[in-house]
């Protein structure tokens, strides 16, 4: 699986908890994602170990990502969500994202020119900001 498809499944597994959320429903994350690999046998052992490392992740920092995204008034979508995960947990700065956000089969859409902004200006800097 190319890292870019395992970027496109992150988003998608953060699609389906932000879904359930919103329905009001009170699932635990380990079952939707489980029930996640279960509908896409296809996921290799090594690709689902990164997808959840970075789903887990994300939800571990879940506020601070928040506070981020509303200081550039973003909405906290899912693929918002992975991007600003990627910029500050996995300190991954524009070239290696657009090659993860190609655009090609099976991975996310190319970033377009106010998100390539938003990763030019906030990559390198800690996910802890003095202001929060």
């Amino acid at each position: 699986m190319k890292a870019g498809a395992r970027v496109a499944a992150t988003i998608e597994l953060r699609e389906k908890l932000c879904e359930i959320r919103q329905d009001g429903k009170r699932t635990p994350a380990d079952m939707v994602v489980r029930d996640y690999y279960k509908e896409r046998r296809f996921i290799g052992s090594q690709d689902r170990r990164e997808i959840s490392r970075l789903v887990y992740s994300i939800l571990r920092n879940e506020s601070l990502i928040t506070w981020w995204l509303e200081q550039d008034d973003k909405r906290c979508s899912a693929r918002e969500m992975v991007l600003c995960g990627l910029v500050f947990l996995e300190n991954i700065d524009l070239p290696e994202i657009q090659e993860l956000f190609s655009g090609e089969k099976y991975c996310p859409p190319k970033l377009d020119s106010m998100e390539r902004e938003w990763v030019l200006a906030h990559a390198g800097k800690p996910l802890q900001h003095e202001a929060m």
